[in-house]
């Protein structure tokens, strides 16, 4: 990311697809967001999912939520 630190990057299966995740932080003056970017590749077709906020606790829920997607 630019500008970003990052803080981890992890491969997942998410609905039993596997792909991979870069968690890291940007910083603009005293705003600080935690943001996720998934990378997913089902059947040929590309997916990615970037989210995040201020607080932490609030991108480890929606990882929650992208956790429970499934793939037909």
């Amino acid at each position: 990311p630019s500008g970003g630190r990052v803080l981890n990057e992890t491969e997942t299966k998410i609905g039993g697809v596997p792909g991979r995740v870069l968690d890291f932080v940007l910083q603009k003056g005293a705003e600080v967001g935690y943001i996720s970017y998934v990378t997913l590749i089902n059947k040929d077709h590309a997916f990615t999912i970037t989210f995040g906020g201020p607080k932490k606790e609030e991108n480890l829920e929606m990882k929650k939520i992208v956790d429970s997607l499934r793939f037909l």
